[in-house]
């Protein structure tokens, strides 16, 4: 019983692959006497990058080891996860990657525990200017930004 159920999903689901292919062919496809349609599939893209420097609010210390880490601001939009970093010995970092290039994102910073300093995050508005580094239709450009942040010392609950 198993195997018919396997054998009858699979050829459904080339069954549709089949359909969805003729119909992405087909919504491309003009008449000679129209202008040449462009037809594109995908998603448009981007290249970001974002550094800056951790230091402490009292003594403009340099802080190491915080991780920082980029967020999503807007409800529903889709930000691909990148790496965390982690700041050097002289508290920069760098967060970079290609992505769906979303206008505002935060940017997190928490420092160890051993610290004694209060995580903080800045939203930032990224602007993409087209660098010509891609020749698709669909590269939207390289937004930099620069986020430094002065972590303050934690709060006593008392």
């Amino acid at each position: 019983m198993k195997r018919i159920q396997i054998r009858v999903s699979s050829l459904m689901s080339r069954v549709c692959a089949f359909i969805m292919g003729a119909l992405g062919v087909t919504s491309c496809v003009g008449s000679e006497s129209d202008d040449p349609m462009i037809c594109m599939y995908g998603t448009p893209t981007g290249q970001f990058e974002i550094k800056g420097k951790v230091t402490s609010e009292a003594g403009d210390e340099p802080v190491s080891d915080a991780v920082v880490v980029l967020k999503t601001v807007e409800e529903g939009v889709y930000f691909p996860i990148t790496p965390d970093v982690e700041t050097d010995s002289q508290g920069e970092y760098l967060l970079e990657g290609s992505c769906i290039p979303v206008a505002k994102v935060r940017v997190v910073c928490t420092p160890t525990a051993e610290s004694g300093l209060a995580a903080d995050s800045v939203d930032v508005t990224l602007k993409y200017v087209n660098d010509g580094g891609s020749e698709s239709e669909w590269y939207r450009g390289k937004a930099e930004s620069t986020v430094n942040f002065k972590l303050q010392a934690k709060k006593n609950k008392e």
